[in-house]
């Protein structure tokens, strides 16, 4: 495996000590070169290392796929797609290089054409996680879910010991609202392949719909296990937890989830509910606070501050709360109560 920090600082010393013996490098050093820019975000450098190797060698079709994902990195979308065909028509068989034309065509949105490139990338390498991860969701997106579960129910057919193509029939099934053949799917994935972690997420998701919350929470928590580092799932599990009336264990969830993924408006709103209820008022009123940051147009977001800000005693700034809640949406009734009964706490002896 190369070294691609030392990699990194070879080039650099090369580039700036001694320009001359770059000229006479091989495609191979090109490429590292190229591969150890890339990694370190120096994306110019890169292109650069990747067009000196094509100089010396026109027909790599390596060096044309990376040079197509650096030009990618750039937003250079036209070039990119020249690169990345004139790699696969060198070589057909490479399921990177489909991968990464489907993703520049779904950028500049050509979503037929990233589906078929996708799909071919997977009859290339059935195993390739992103290429099944863009078809299923493209296909979804575009409203065809129903072609995207016949594929799947296809590859399943070929290979029935495939976690991926279940866990993706999981996906479309779920989006077709067949839950629970979307559940069956999960499990019969999770089977397969035990830890992964997307597989018992998504079942959890499909668990907590179908309003079986004790084993939305068994999957959560298992997620949790397989990835600790999983901000959503923390939000979720602290979500189904509330409604179980686990109040403590779901404000430890949600913190939990906010510190690893912090701009989630709905888990700052849910938290805040739950520490007003638990009269932690201060702690509510920085929650709702932080909603209201993140989604400055939210109604509700705005009355819920209000109503804590009430709770503590700050009246003038419930009455301000309130009454933006009001200009947002002058039907919202609540809003209207709660502002009198803070007007006339505030002229109350």
């Amino acid at each position: 495996m190369v070294n691609r920090k030392l990699v990194g600082l070879i080039l650099a010393g090369s580039l700036v000590f001694a320009p001359q013996r770059v000229m006479a490098q091989t495609v191979d050093q090109f490429l590292r070169w190229g591969d150890a820019a890339w990694s370190e975000g120096r994306y110019r450098e890169a292109e650069r290392m990747f067009r000196r190797a094509i100089q010396q060698d026109p027909n790599n079709s390596l060096v044309h796929l990376n040079l197509g994902r650096v030009l990618l990195a750039q937003e250079k979308p036209e070039e990119a797609i020249a690169s990345l065909q004139r790699g696969i028509e060198l070589n057909p068989d490479n399921p990177d290089a489909h991968f990464y034309l489907g993703f520049v065509l779904l950028e500049q949105e050509k979503p037929k054409e990233a589906i078929a490139a996708f799909q071919r990338a997977i009859e290339l390498d059935p195993n390739h996680p992103d290429a099944h991860f863009y078809f299923s969701a493209v296909l979804i997106a575009q409203g065809q879910p129903e072609e995207a579960i016949a594929f799947y129910q296809q590859a399943i057919e070929l290979n029935p010991n495939s976690a991926m193509a279940h866990y993706h029939l999981g996906n479309a099934l779920y989006y077709q609202g067949e839950v629970e053949a979307a559940i069956a799917s999960y499990q019969q994935a999770i089977e397969l392949d035990p830890n992964s972690a997307m597989a018992h997420y998504n079942l959890g998701n499909a668990l907590r719909i179908q309003g079986k919350p004790e084993e939305a929470i068994a999957s959560y928590q298992r997620v949790i296990e397989l990835d600790p580092n999983h901000g959503l799932v923390h939000l979720y599990l602290g979500n189904v937890l509330r409604d179980q009336g686990q109040r403590a264990e779901a404000i430890a969830a949600l913190q939990r989830g906010i510190e690893l993924d912090p701009n989630q408006a709905f888990a700052h709103s849910i938290l805040g509910d739950l520490l007003r209820a638990q009269g932690q008022l201060e702690d509510a009123i920085a929650s709702y606070q932080r909603v209201v940051e993140l989604n400055p147009n939210s109604v509700i977001a705005h009355h819920d501050l209000g109503l804590a800000l009430r709770d503590q005693g700050q009246l003038e700034d419930a009455i301000a709360a309130f009454q933006r809640a009001i200009e947002l949406d002058p039907d919202f009734t609540a809003a209207q109560t709660n502002l009198e009964e803070a007007e006339r706490l505030l002229v109350t002896p």
